[in-house]
């Protein structure tokens, strides 16, 4: 995590929140640690805020420069493979499993939400709660390539795949490869298994 958090340290999101005057500065490490609490709990902004020893206003600025910060950083590490590890990937994945010419591995996983205001059912998932799909492609390191996030939780995973980025791609992107999933995905194209 700290290397991360020497990156963020030294980004302008970090960077312009220090030279703001009259602030106390929440040091790197510590929106880190703020952002990744909050991200895997479903604790309310006062109890984060009560946990960190920062006011709510301040957990709400933090949230918010650590989303700016991940979003500036995601296209450099969020990245689909090159030919090499494409191939490096299908050799490992032969050799441990049996599986020819898998590239990746592609499931939905539903990120809870709070109710929403209008349009409640489409978000109710099938396990009864409110949320948003999260498409995730990743490699045998469950290093994510892909992601595609936000379709509503009671959209079914084949048809946020149909609509994902990736899904007009795929034959490019895989080449001779494919992408191992679950039932959910099968017969949606030739590149999945």
């Amino acid at each position: 995590m700290h290397n991360l958090a020497d990156r963020f340290a030294n980004s302008n999101i970090f960077l312009e929140h220090v030279h703001e005057k009259g602030k106390t500065i929440v040091e790197p490490i510590k929106h880190m640690q703020i952002f990744l609490w909050y991200a895997g709990h479903t604790s309310s902004y006062a109890d984060v805020a009560d946990r960190f020893n920062v006011t709510v206003s301040t957990l709400f600025a933090i949230i918010g420069r650590m989303n700016q910060f991940f979003d500036s950083i995601a296209a450099n590490v969020i990245k689909w493979p090159s030919p090499q590890q494409r191939a490096t990937t299908k050799e490992k994945i032969f050799k441990q499993s049996g599986f020819p010419g898998v590239i990746g591995f592609i499931d939905g996983t539903h990120i809870r939400i709070d109710r929403p205001t209008e349009n409640q059912e489409s978000y109710c998932n099938r396990k009864h709660y409110h949320s948003v799909q999260a498409q995730i492609i990743c490699d045998d390191y469950c290093k994510i390539i892909d992601c595609f996030i936000g379709y509503p939780g009671s959209v079914h995973d084949a048809r946020v795949f149909q609509s994902s980025f990736i899904f007009p791609q795929l034959q490019e992107l895989c080449q001779d490869g494919h992408l191992l999933g679950d039932s959910a995905y099968r017969r949606l194209s030739k590149k999945l298994a």
